[in-house]
Parts: C-alpha cells; sequence; structure tokens
C-alpha cells in the first residue's frame, strides 16, 4: 500500500519491488517481440563462468531449439558463420585486454552456420 508523505507519494519496499519486477517483465516481452519483428537475436557471454545466454529469436535464426545448445562460448561461436568467427574472435579479445571480466554485445546480420553445418 502506498504512503503519501509530503506531497510525494512514497511505496513500501514491497510494493516497489512488485512494481520493478512488473515493469521488467513487461520490457523483457517487448524486447523479445522487437527482436522478434526485426528478426534479430542477441547473446551475453559471462566470461568468468562461460555461461552464454540466447535469445528465443537467435535460437530461431540459427535453427537451434532453446536449451539444446550447450551454453558456451565454443559451442556458440561454433554457430557462427565460419567467415565471422574470426570477427567474433577479434571483438571478443578487444573487449577484454587483459582477460578479466567484460561485458561483449555482438549484432551478426549474416549467414549463419547451423548446427547441422547448413548456412541459414
Amino acid at each position: 500500500m502506498s504512503e503519501v508523505a509530503g506531497g510525494t507519494q512514497k511505496d513500501s519496499p514491497h510494493d516497489t519491488e512488485a512494481d520493478t519486477q512488473a515493469r521488467l517483465h513487461r520490457v523483457e516481452r517487448q524486447f523479445a517481440e522487437i527482436q522478434r519483428l526485426a528478426h534479430f537475436g542477441s547473446w551475453e557471454w559471462d566470461m568468468a563462468t562461460d555461461v552464454v545466454t540466447w535469445s528465443d529469436e537467435l535460437n530461431r535464426i540459427c535453427g537451434v531449439e532453446p536449451g539444446t545448445l550447450e551454453p558456451t562460448y565454443d559451442a556458440v561461436t561454433s554457430q557462427f558463420h565460419p567467415d565471422d568467427r574470426d570477427m567474433v574472435a577479434g571483438a571478443v579479445q578487444r573487449a577484454s585486454p587483459r582477460g578479466g571480466p567484460g561485458r561483449l554485445t555482438l549484432v551478426s546480420c549474416g549467414p549463419m552456420e547451423t548446427s547441422g553445418g547448413s548456412t541459414r
């Protein structure tokens, strides 16, 4: 329940967390829909744990059933077209020149090689 203090609305911590979670969920749904409509996907690599997360649309673009690809850097980069793999490796090296933690966002608009070897 909200209280009004000094003319401004002050939410309880519980209400604020629920509101934040609802907004986050709404934004995530909107982002997924934008990716679907624009037919672009995204992925994120946690370099410290070597865990890669793909968007649902990137799974669709690559012809991969969500959850079936091993979520590691090597497994994910094997899905890029062979001509693009050096570009990906170079971008990763530039993102973390000292080999420490970092964040890298890549956009690939070109053909991708599926796990079966075909090009999409």
